[in-house]
């Protein structure tokens, strides 16, 4: 710009600022973030149904990313802050649909009852429709930030196309990949499984549920034992439901779109006579 005259050569220009800088730091940082949740999602996987059956979730996830990357080149997306946030938050949901498909698998095969093909075949028949409907709800609510306008539009406008993208991905996954993954894993398709099948860190699951199980299922027992408990929950859970919807209207929990921080930066804009 000096030498094109626009600034007079007796001016020194230095960088005070770079951004660039914040946003390579805020990046590692989300990096970062999203190897740990990697970790604790495959940790907690395999801590609840095994070795054998975590697997092909965990596999599962670089797949859906794979496929969501060449979604967003096609797209002319980006890899962003905001691209990479989304990737993070959609972690945790598209292992629901391969977590559903491989526990209804596990159920029927360890029922003694059917080979490990005939289970698939049933797990797929009862839970297609519990899979596609549980995350079409979750894609249609993202779906309606693609309809925002104006410049809030378009700056958010990547968090809900690759959350869709990443679910949709991992909706189809789970009714192509997955089966064939687990029937892989499993070996041998034409036996069935066995009381006295021996565990062993392949199909061992270490930590369970059961005790809660079977309080829940008591709890539940005593609910249902009546149609007047039955009704009183449910008025109960309506009343909480307005409740909530009542915080925000009357003022109790406050609204703001971006929350008050302490900037490092203060901007003056100084204007002068020519």
């Amino acid at each position: 710009m000096q030498e094109s005259g626009i600034i007079p050569r007796d001016i020194t220009l230095q960088t005070t600022t770079d951004f660039s800088e914040q946003i390579r730091d805020d990046l590692s940082g989300l990096t970062l973030n999203f190897g740990i949740t990697l970790i604790l999602v495959c940790g907690t996987l395999l801590l609840f149904i095994g070795f054998k059956q975590a697997i092909v979730p965990t596999l599962t996830i670089p797949l859906v990313f794979l496929l969501t990357f060449v979604v967003l080149n096609l797209a002319g997306q980006t890899l962003n802050f905001l691209s990479m946030f989304s990737l993070v938050l959609s972690l945790g949901l598209l292992v629901d649909d391969a977590i559903l498909i491989v526990t209804g698998f596990d159920q029927y095969f360890k029922s003694n009852k059917f080979t490990a093909r005939q289970a698939m075949l049933l797990a797929l028949r009862d839970l297609k429709w519990p899979n596609i409907s549980t995350s079409m709800t979750t894609i249609w609510i993202f779906a309606a930030m693609l309809f925002m306008s104006g410049i809030i539009g378009k700056f958010i406008f990547s968090i809900p196309f690759v959350i869709l993208t990443t679910l949709l991905i991992s909706l189809t996954l789970s009714f192509t990949i997955v089966p064939s993954l687990i029937l892989f894993f499993q070996g041998d398709n034409s036996h069935k499984h066995t009381k006295n099948e021996k565990i062993t860190f392949w199909n061992k699951s270490y930590l369970s549920f059961n005790p809660l199980i079977l309080k829940y299922e008591r709890m539940l027992d005593y609910v249902l034992a009546t149609p007047k408990r039955l009704w009183k929950i449910l008025l109960l859970i309506v009343a909480l439901f307005f409740t909530s919807l009542m915080l925000p209207i009357t003022g109790i929990l406050r609204t703001e779109f971006f929350p008050a921080d302490n900037q490092d930066i203060v901007y003056i804009n100084l204007s002068a006579e020519p």
